[in-house]
């Protein structure tokens, strides 16, 4: 069956979990914690602090996902655009509204073309993920202040459900994407 997710998203974690903390070994324990306890595999847990190398690619370690999700959404959003945009094209025609009906042709292909041009835009939207952008701001940036984060990738709602009640016992800061 095609889901949402398979039709626009090539990543397998659509979510991430971070927590922060002002020692190092605060942050390894909560990482270990959320092993243990919360059942996750350890390649998706990363302890990530000052002398780290490569913050910024250990917070969205799906490039490839990340194109295919680029991708994705452009052209099942553009072509459901196109889609909406024919059929209310085709509406107004068939209603005789004026405008629409003097010109049918004219009408159909300029309201394809918006509706494939807005669908891909929305798509532009979906891929962009404003709010993982910020929660990889505020973990650079607890970086770069000389704290530690624990930051989990989940791949299903319960892997992060657990995830987060196992770093909210371990940290008072815990910051997650949609």
């Amino acid at each position: 069956m095609m889901t949402t997710h398979s039709l626009l998203f090539g990543e397998r974690s659509l979510t991430t979990v971070a927590a922060l903390f002002g020692q190092a070994q605060d942050a390894r324990d909560a990482a270990e914690h959320v092993v243990r306890d919360a059942h996750l595999p350890e390649k998706r847990v990363r302890v990530l602090g000052p002398g780290v190398p490569g913050v910024e690619r250990k917070l969205e370690p799906e490039e490839a996902g990340i194109v295919h999700t680029l991708i994705r959404t452009h052209v099942a959003l553009g072509i459901m655009g196109l889609i909406v945009g024919i059929l209310g094209s085709g509406a107004l025609v068939l209603a005789g509204v004026g405008w629409a009906a003097s010109s049918p042709y004219m009408t159909v292909s300029v309201a394809a073309v918006f509706g494939a041009v807005g669908g891909m835009m929305l798509g532009g939207l979906v891929s962009m993920r404003p709010d993982r952008a910020l929660l990889d701001t505020k973990v650079e940036a607890a970086v770069e202040e000389g704290r530690w984060a624990v930051v989990v990738h989940p791949v299903d709602r319960g892997e992060e459900e657990r995830a987060r009640d196992v770093l909210e016992h371990t940290s008072g800061e815990v910051v997650h994407t949609l």
